[in-house]
């Protein structure tokens, strides 16, 4: 199924508004990469969109539900699988959301943000833009410099591929949720693509690494290999506003991270004043004092998050 890039999560929930909704049935959700996700302003905090291979995914606070492109004169328009009261149309960044017979005000939906990959030996970069400058790729060396609107985007499970011509070229860009490792900087990545420009091909990392850490509550289990005392919580999560929060064995915690260039960088602001027992207060204070220093971060063989310190102490955690 072909979809138009420039469109930014495009659906919205049309309805009949005068007929009773059934009981719905809300359909789980494979664990899959979604690709454009964003949240309409009309619903902020309340419903999030983003698309798993040909369908579209919305969450709400409490259920998942899988929609279907359904025929419309104009615009797109996306129904629920098992609840047509839920559906999601749009046309031109406006949206119509209704979830169970339930109708949102008139949304405006977010344009995606641009999409950058690179690569090494040889150094690459891509842009993609799906509003305005459209796609950019070009080497380091300078012997390749492509400039043309973005193309549609063909999807396929978790790949997308953009496929154009540049002055008789082709070029080919294949993008897969499978996790990359930049092969310099030891970041990690949530994709990893492949850019064809005629007969040359050049593989690389994209997307955004902050993504890898957002969307849930990390549970800390270990702490510079001393494991945590019996019962205590620790958690870690890692906001998309670019706030830190969690609990610290005995107090909460909020601050900050920033992620550039090799780095990522956990400056703390402030922590409840609560007192506990003498041991927990301890684990509490080496915990803190670990995440200040944390200077990258890794993903071992099983999945779990690894925080690496500048003296190279590990702190590591598994989504909650």
């Amino acid at each position: 199924m072909i979809l138009r890039a420039g469109l930014s999560l495009v659906a919205i929930l049309m309805l009949s508004a005068c007929a009773a909704p059934p009981s719905p049935r809300a359909t789980p959700v494979a664990d899959e990469a979604l690709t454009f996700v964003t949240t309409p302003d009309c619903a902020p905090g309340t419903v999030t969109i983003g698309f798993a291979g040909d369908r579209m995914r919305m969450t709400t606070a409490s259920r998942h539900y899988t929609l279907h492109e359904a025929p419309t004169a104009h615009g797109m328009l996306f129904v629920a699988e098992d609840d047509p009261h839920t559906s999601f149309w749009s046309e031109d960044g406006s949206a119509l959301v209704m979830v169970r017979g339930k109708h949102y005000a008139t949304c405006r939906m977010d344009r995606p943000k641009p999409y950058r990959a690179s690569g090494n030996e040889p150094g690459w970069l891509l842009d993609l833009h799906f509003d305005g400058p459209g796609l950019r790729f070009s080497t380091a060396r300078g012997d390749i410099r492509v400039k043309l609107p973005t193309p549609e985007a063909v999807r396929s499970g978790t790949r997308t591929r953009y496929a154009g011509n540049a002055d008789g070229t082709p070029l080919i860009v294949d993008v897969s949720g499978q996790r990359c490792l930049d092969s310099m900087s030891g970041m990690p990545y949530p994709d990893t693509v492949q850019v064809r420009h005629g007969d040359q091909r050049f593989i690389g990392c994209g997307g955004d690494p902050a993504s890898l850490l957002q969307g849930g509550e990390w549970l800390v289990e270990d702490i510079a290999g001393r494991g945590l005392i019996d019962a205590s919580h620790v958690t870690i999560d890692f906001g998309e506003d670019g706030r830190l929060s969690g609990q610290a064995s005995c107090n909460s915690y909020v601050g900050g991270y920033q992620i550039g260039g090799e780095t990522l960088r956990i400056p703390l602001a402030m922590t409840t004043m609560m007192h506990c027992a003498p041991a927990l207060m301890q684990q509490e204070e080496h915990f803190l004092s670990l995440l200040r220093q944390v200077r990258w971060f890794e993903f071992d063989a099983s999945g779990a998050l690894v925080l690496i310190t500048e003296s190279h102490e590990r702190l590591i955690a598994r989504r909650a």
